[in-house]
This record gives structure tokens, sequence and C-alpha cells, in this order.
């Protein structure tokens, strides 16, 4: 079989095959890419002579975009090992210790405010 070719136009990061969306790199926003079909479900995408990404056709009815994480643009100052600046970052401050306490704790304090408030 030989490989079938197509243009796309990446808009906003993604391109649209069989009518999903699946993402490509975020430095090829409003270029022009090639796609070669290897088979009728399984596609990759090109930028010239170079391939950049692949993807099997995906075949849930619901999912109309498909992305990867490491096609999202890097975060201004973030390192280059894939921290896109999410919550789970390792640069994310931990929360501090909380103590736990029972409700019973609280109902307390109500009974000791209202004791004190009547014996003024």
């Amino acid at each position: 079989m030989v490989a079938k070719w197509e243009k796309r136009l990446v808009d906003g990061g993604y391109i649209s095959v069989k009518s999903k969306k699946y993402s490509v790199p975020s430095d090829l926003l409003l270029k022009e890419v090639g796609i070669r079909w290897v088979t009728s479900e399984h596609f990759e995408v090109w930028d010239h002579e170079k391939k950049i990404t692949e993807y099997q056709v995906n075949q849930d009815p619901k999912k109309k975009t498909i992305y990867r994480p490491e096609h999202l643009p890097k975060v201004k100052g973030a390192s280059e090992e894939g921290d896109l600046g999410l919550a789970t970052s390792p640069h994310v401050q931990k929360a501090p210790e909380v103590e736990t306490r029972s409700l019973d704790y609280y109902e307390n304090i109500g009974e000791e405010e209202s004791l004190y408030a009547g014996a003024h």
C-alpha cells in the first residue's frame, strides 16, 4: 500500500482529522502540516521532512478532542523537564500541616462562649 498524504492547517494547536481535533506541538501554530496515512486508522503528522507526532484514530464517539501533554506550550520561566506550570509541578509549595479536630471541640467552644456572654 502506498501511503496517502493530505494537508492540514494547524488551528489553535490542533489539526482536524475525521471530525476530531488532535493536538500538535505548540510551536506549529498557524502552520500547514502534512498528514501521512500509514493505515486507515493510523496517521503521522509531518512538518516538511520531519515527523512530529503520530496517532491512532480515536474511535470514542464522545471524545472530540485528543491531546498530548507534551504538546502544550511551555510556561515562561519553567524548567525544560516538562514542567508545564501545573499545580502538580515540583515548584509548587506544599500546603502546611493542619491540626485535625473532632466536631466536639467546636461545639464546646460555642458552649463556653454562651456561658461567658451570660456572665456579663
